[in-house]
């Protein structure tokens, strides 16, 4: 019986559009594992090395929040004065918290298991 030859679909020989979207849906995942099981998905990203700077999201949130806040304040002058209210307020610095301690747990975790990876590998163990 003869075997069937794989064939390899490369990131050239695809559509760009597929190939985009596979990306977008890929860094999603690794999102949703960040936020909902984090000492997981730190340890996936040590040990494989695939998207090590999505454990800056956190930072690339804030940043986000702090332009969009600057861009919805220029307009604050006429008529998107709700902004100022005490609720938005409330959860703007909810949402500036939370990524702060978000980004110091996903720092702890990724140095954690870089010191472990780094270590069991001098020593010639299987981590």
């Amino acid at each position: 019986m003869k075997s069937k030859k794989l064939k390899l679909v490369f990131p050239s020989k695809m559509k760009s559009a597929y190939w985009f979207f596979s990306l977008i849906y890929a860094m999603f995942e690794v999102i949703q594992g960040l936020f909902f099981h984090p000492y997981q998905t730190v340890q996936f990203l040590v040990k494989k090395k695939l998207f090590k700077i999505l454990i800056f999201f956190p930072v690339f949130c804030l940043l986000f929040i702090y332009l969009l806040g600057l861009i919805l304040g220029e307009f604050g002058q006429y008529g998107f004065l709700f902004l100022d209210s005490n609720w938005v307020v409330f959860i703007k610095y909810w949402i500036v918290y939370f990524c702060i301690l978000w980004q110091m747990v996903l720092f702890y975790l990724f140095f954690r298991f870089w010191y472990a990876w780094r270590k069991s590998n001098k020593l010639g163990s299987v981590y």
